[in-house]
């Protein structure tokens, strides 16, 4: 067993790292905060900057530093010179990879190629690293566009309440909490969690919908949870399954995007949506989801900064849309109006 010691004061971070860890090693790794459990055996201490002092005479293979982004270069080498180095703000899969290997992913493969044996919709997943660039409204309308012509449904796991302005409904009580809830209870019946699922399944025009969970709640979905959700859904054979995620690199999202057909991930032109990308990409990398993953720009200005071309060099992702900048915010004229130009963007990307 490996033994873990986090000392750093990082509390959010540590709970992402431990919820990771705990869900793909539970009996293979040992975690603790005490630092009275040093000692030459362990084979991790996760610490800040300002500690580095104090493990002068430790082995420095053994010691990650969390440090900021925007820590002066000339200061860093001057205080962790010689220490394994961790930015805080990228995704904690990386963190999680430095404690266990790569063969955390083989946990991933194996929860992938159970799920596909066991479903034969179409999932496609919407997901973007940055929040506000426009994913729920490109998912939900790729929804609508594909209900047309086929049997979907649409799943909220986003943390905000956009859906409900969609569909004009904020009772959000009915959707995927009540189901989740008594999966959480135990001793949870294949036929009550089908019967469940099928009871809280909203419609809106010929699409069907399921609200998300509470924001308290949708970080720590399992992947037994994601597994039993899908094998239910499977039954009530759907064309597609349309899952707009959250922004977070949780075991929930990166469980979804594996068991996807397709991902599709969205980002604007700015600067700042690019860099979020591209701290994306190792972790699609290493779960193999190059192949199915495409990038679809939204709020395309003439005069943007960013190259698409340059953002496939660099990311080996293929852009397979651009959505043009819409400069209001008008939800009927987005979602209803086929002469739309987003609509008619959406329509294409999807090919429908």
């Amino acid at each position: 067993m490996k033994k873990v010691v986090w000392l750093s004061s990082e509390q959010e971070l540590f709970t992402k790292y431990y919820n990771y860890v705990t869900e793909i090693f539970p009996s293979d790794i040992y975690i603790s905060r005490n630092r009275e459990d040093i000692s030459n055996e362990v084979n991790l201490i996760i610490i800040d900057k300002f500690q580095v002092g104090e493990f002068g005479d430790f082995d420095r293979n053994k010691i990650i530093v969390l440090v900021d982004d925007f820590m002066d270069k000339s200061n860093r080498k001057m205080i962790i010179q010689g220490y394994k180095t961790f930015y805080k703000n990228l995704p904690v899969l990386s963190l999680v990879e430095q404690t266990v290997g790569r063969s955390n992913l083989l946990d991933y493969n194996e929860h992938k190629e159970k799920i596909e044996v066991e479903s034969q919709s179409k999932i496609l997943a919407f997901h973007s690293p940055k929040g506000g660039v426009g994913t729920t409204t490109i998912a939900f309308n790729s929804a609508i566009s594909l209900s047309q012509s086929n049997k979907v449904i649409f799943i909220d796991l986003t943390k905000g309440d956009q859906l409900c302005t969609f569909v004009n409904r904020y009772d959000t009580s009915q959707g995927l909490e009540p189901v989740i809830s008594y999966i959480n209870e135990g001793n949870h019946t294949t036929d009550k969690i089908n019967t469940l699922v099928k009871r809280n399944i909203s419609k809106h025009g010929k699409l069907d919908y399921l609200f998300g969970l509470s924001k308290s709640h949708i970080e720590y979905i399992s992947q037994e949870i994601i597994n039993l959700v899908f094998t239910s859904l499977k039954k009530l054979d759907y064309d597609y399954i349309v899952i707009d995620t959250n922004n977070s690199t949780s075991i929930m999202n990166l469980s979804i995007l594996s068991i996807s057909k397709t991902n599709y991930l969205i980002i604007d032109s700015t600067l700042q949506s690019s860099w979020s990308l591209m701290k994306l990409y190792p972790i699609i990398s290493k779960l193999n989801m190059l192949q199915k993953s495409f990038i679809i720009m939204n709020k395309v200005k003439l005069n943007s900064i960013v190259s698409i071309k340059d953002l496939e060099n660099q990311s080996g992702l293929k852009c397979v849309g651009r959505i043009k900048n819409i400069k209001y915010i008008d939800e009927s004229s987005i979602l209803y109006d086929k002469s739309n130009r987003f609509r008619k963007s959406i329509k294409r990307i999807m090919g429908v």
